[in-house]
């Protein structure tokens, strides 16, 4: 019915809609959504969310009678039992507070929260804090081209010839720099003879709930503009989609296109005399938002933010999200959207003011699928947060998946936390060098069971060239689990001249020189630094002042130091268990061992990503060389003679190292005694289940372990009882 329903009504926008309109079903509205036809993809989003409105309607009842209504939110407080720390017990929900924000979230696990990531939102917090007050600039069009300036009018394109900004990504952004890889100035927005890039067409923090699709009643909005009741009676919310960003474009020289009009030229003097547009805080966008928390959060605790976007393709998360923002009185700055994360993100590329200045990404699992459409959707100088929680995937446990997520082969090797951080930032770089766009990480964590990076994005085609000699591939020794980096590109750079040659190589032979064996290959991995040194020093300089604004602030303290006292140029890092396993001896004193290397006037330091991490400049021989010193003084015994441990110790030394302890040797987060590494503070302290949908039922983590429990060793017939 709905296919015929499309074929017959191909050229009738109404009817197009009314099919919409049957789209219950989450598949039938990506299908229709995602073909390319005027107002039919909006009018689908625009369905969507108006149904999910309804149903929040309809169920508001249930939450009213069950004390948490965000009517008789003060009556259900009184009425509800403490649970524990910061939560209350409201019938079927609970109320959890963190940080400013008071969350009801349902018992029935209908939408995901981990407390767990407290961490990880305040850790966000205090970046996105920090990022506002000392590195954003309210100046978001600072980069945008100067249009060609004309003084004539200019015919029309032909219909066929005019595209749409969605097939146009880069006609009024940065992105559209000269091809040729120069840097460009700045531009100004036409100002005159039609809308100006300062005219945003659409708010990306309003979303519909309701639309007349046709659009034929006595008091019907002009097509595009619905308005929404969100408040079931109290204040409206309008979303204004101009009929002129669906149906033209800016081109690159800032003229206005449309169908069957004519091009009026850009008046020089009006351009001259445009001025920049007061944008007053930040855009904020969490695309995978669940609950809202996180949004609710940016807005009551970052001062700048101006505006947030909370999205989750969820129906259950939207009504969530929506009880919650209303529930914290937020409705004025955080705006709840239901749609498809990655065509919301692509449908903020342009107009280029339409961009967000910061993007966080928290998903459960992979973000690799959102990664394209995130590095489009942000400004220049913009931010992206974003986490991983598919560590198995980027530690080597399933590299070929790694490979078809992120680009890279990754390597099950002691650094393998370092190294997924690096292959995170491998693939966003690949995917901005599509768009002419680099990144600059500011701060990457690995921290309990995800990783956590935090970039800036820029436009410069020049600085693409660049990225080559930024990457590197990785020579894993299976023996001795010795690593070697092997660039892809070379900067050779004088003067004006520059060129971005390919690399020489490879770094090693058939055989690793140190115990004879033979080596795997990874990558391709990041190898500039993966943190910003003065960032990470003003952060921390910012979250000692003020540590009462964070439940976590101990912990992030801790963290931030220990990332200020690594080797930013040193790429991956050695473990001092793998090192004293190999050669099967006693293990030396970490202090002992960083004396005995900075002894022979190499730097040595920790890693956030491990305890027990040595990361040094010193060459693989120096570190072996030490390591036979130690075993000399303290000898092993029964060593096989074909493994890695005997080929390595029938060589001499070619250094006397001292295992002398150093008063420098001792970190000052040590000596400190911050919560560097911090024990789980109870069981079963990782990710949690999945949401899971209304009726459902929720496996407890212990349970799924028993039931998982030797699954392996068991036959088909032992799995079906």
């Amino acid at each position: 019915f709905l296919h015929m329903l499309f074929i017959v009504g191909a050229a009738s926008k109404s009817l197009r809609a009314a099919a919409i309109l049957c789209c219950r079903n989450p598949l039938q509205r990506s299908y229709f959504g995602c073909l390319k036809l005027p107002l039919f993809s909006e009018t689908c989003n625009i369905t969507c969310q108006a149904t999910h409105m309804a149903e929040l309607r309809n169920t508001s009842e249930v939450s009213d009678t069950a004390g948490s209504g965000v009517g008789n939110a003060s009556a259900g407080l009184a009425a509800g039992s403490e649970v524990g720390n910061g939560s209350t017990e409201l019938g079927d929900c609970v109320e959890i507070t963190e940080g400013r924000a008071k969350i009801l979230f349902p018992s029935s696990n209908e939408v995901f929260y981990n407390p767990v990531q407290e961490f990880n939102r305040d850790l966000s917090i205090a970046v996105i804090k920090y990022y506002s007050e000392h590195l954003w600039s309210p100046d978001r069009f600072r980069k945008i081209k100067r249009p060609t300036l004309r003084s004539e009018p200019t015919v029309s394109k032909p219909a066929s010839s005019t595209s749409t900004h969605a097939h146009s990504p880069r006609a009024t952004s940065p992105d559209s720099a000269n091809q040729t890889g120069e840097d460009t100035g700045e531009r100004n927005p036409p100002a005159s003879g039609g809308r100006t890039v300062g005219e945003t067409t659409a708010s990306h923090c309003e979303t519909p709930a309701a639309v007349d699709p046709a659009g034929t009643g006595p008091e019907a909005e002009p097509r595009g503009q619905a308005e929404v009741d969100w408040e079931g009676g109290g204040t409206a919310v309008a979303m204004e989609v101009e009929a002129s960003e669906r149906e033209g474009s800016l081109d690159p020289d800032g003229v206005c296109e449309r169908e069957g009009e004519e091009q009026l030229a850009v008046d020089p003097s009006a351009a001259a005399n445009w001025k920049q547009p007061d944008i007053p805080g930040l855009q904020i966008l969490e695309a995978l938002a669940a609950s809202g928390l996180r949004s609710i959060r940016y807005a009551l605790e970052v001062s700048r933010a101006h505006s947030v976007l909370a999205n989750d393709f969820s129906p259950e998360a939207f009504r969530s999200m929506t009880r919650n923002i209303r529930h914290n009185g937020v409705q004025d700055k955080v705006k709840p959207s239901c749609r498809e994360a990655s065509m919301l993100m692509y449908e903020h590329r342009e107009p280029y003011p339409n961009r967000f200045d910061v993007i966080d990404l928290d998903p459960y699992g992979s973000p690799s699928q959102f990664l394209d459409s995130t590095v489009q959707a942000v400004v220049d100088g913009g931010l992206l947060c974003v986490t991983c929680t598919d560590t198995s995937v980027l530690c080597g446990n399933h590299s070929e998946t790694c490979h078809s997520k992120y680009g890279s082969m990754s390597i099950k090797a002691k650094y393998c936390h370092e190294m997924a951080l690096r292959i995170v930032l491998s693939s966003l770089e690949s995917r901005a060098n599509c768009y002419h766009r680099y990144i600059l990480p500011l701060l990457s964590c690995s921290v309990d069971f995800y990783l956590r990076v935090f970039v800036r994005v820029f436009t410069s085609p020049a600085e693409v060239k660049r990225s080559p000699s930024k990457l590197a591939m990785v020579y894993h020794c299976m023996g001795c689990e010795s690593f070697h980096l092997q660039p892809i590109g070379r900067r050779l750079e004088e003067g004006k001249s520059k060129r971005y040659p390919p690399a020489t190589g490879p770094p090693v032979g058939k055989q690793c020189e140190q115990c004879g064996g033979v080596f795997k290959l990874g990558g391709p991995i990041w190898t500039d630094p993966i943190h910003d040194s003065e960032f990470v020093r003003g952060l921390l300089e910012s979250v000692r002042a003020s540590p009462e604004l964070y439940h976590t602030a101990g912990r992030i303290n801790g963290l931030l130091t220990v990332v200020s006292e690594e080797l930013h140029d040193v790429p991956l890092y050695h473990v001092l268990d793998q090192l004293c396993s190999t050669l099967h001896c006693t293990s030396p004193k970490m202090l002992a061992l960083r004396s005995a290397i900075m002894g022979q006037g190499y730097r040595v330091s920790i890693s956030h990503a491990s305890a027990n991490a040595i990361k040094t400049d010193a060459p693989h021989r120096v570190l072996w060389d030490i390591m036979r010193c130690w075993v000399k003084q303290n000898p092993v015994k029964n060593i096989k003679a074909d493994s890695p441990a005997a080929a390595i110790l029938s060589k001499e030394p070619e250094i006397a190292a001292s295992f002398a302890i150093r008063q420098d040797a001792n970190p000052p987060s040590r000596l400190l005694k911050l919560a560097r590494f911090p024990e789980n503070p109870q069981a079963n302290w990782g990710p949690k289940a999945r949401a899971r949908k209304r009726g459902e039922g929720v496996e407890e983590l212990p349970a799924k372990r028993h039931r998982l429990q030797g699954k392996r060793n068991r036959t088909d017939e032992e799995d079906s009882k």
